[in-house]
């Protein structure tokens, strides 16, 4: 494969990122109408549109920059999105209320102003994954559980009712993951040529999921957690 420098991988990567939130405003605007309202079905849809396709997209930097430069990458859009995040919630109500214009209903009631985003805890989770393990297989899987373990957990928790485990934590949901966990193992052994215990994998992704560190947002601890017991289970 040609080389491809930091620069143009930013490039490319900052380029579909900005393409596809664009695309996710203009489909928020198309389904609220001229109403100013918008089903709760409709918000999860939107935002788990956004959860698959950031965390695909932020896992192709890996292979173009190497694992080393890979951490300062994702690090510095975490931190400056991080500080936009706190600038309009806490220092300036007017580019606030222009952000809630454009992006509102993709956003959560406290994410408007009291809290940050799910999207910074998103990028912190993944930004700590590199850090905790150089092992491609645990970098990628850690990832993909929270781009599509999460939101899976998340729908079918949702949809298909059934006895709740504790908190919001549902048997449904908590399945899905650990279902939807070995697949993206599968996929991922598929891909790389690399052979990966699907069922540790399906186990993996059911934990990371299950659990809920106090003050701490899914979007971080699934994928923190994640990468810990990939690293933990492949050092044995």
């Amino acid at each position: 494969m040609e080389s491809v420098s930091w620069l143009q991988a930013l490039m490319a990567v900052a380029g579909l990122v900005v393409g596809l939130q664009v695309f996710l405003i203009a489909a928020d605007k198309y389904v609220r109408g001229d109403t100013g309202t918008q089903g709760a079905s409709q918000l999860h849809l939107l935002r788990r549109i956004q959860h698959c396709c950031t965390g695909l997209l932020l896992l192709l930097i890996y292979p173009l920059l190497g694992h080393e430069q890979s951490k300062v990458f994702i690090l510095v859009p975490t931190i400056l999105h991080a500080g936009l995040d706190y600038y309009r919630r806490r220092i300036n109500p007017r580019y606030n209320a222009w952000f809630l214009r454009m992006t509102g209903n993709i956003l959560r009631p406290e994410e408007k102003e009291s809290s940050f985003s799910a999207s910074v805890w998103f990028l912190a989770g993944v930004a700590c994954v590199p850090f905790l393990s150089s092992r491609p297989v645990a970098v990628y899987l850690s990832v993909l559980n929270l781009s599509f373990c999460d939101p899976a957990a998340s729908l079918v928790g949702i949809s298909v009712p059934s006895v709740k485990l504790y908190g919001k934590k549902s048997l449904s949901g908590s399945l899905a993951a650990v279902v939807t966990g070995g697949i993206v193992a599968w996929a991922y052994s598929m891909c790389f040529s690399q052979e990966v215990n699907v069922s540790l994998a399906a186990g993996i992704a059911g934990v990371s999921e299950f659990l809920t560190v106090p003050g701490l947002d899914d979007n971080f601890s699934i994928p923190v957690l994640s990468c810990a017991l990939w690293e933990v289970a492949l050092s044995r």
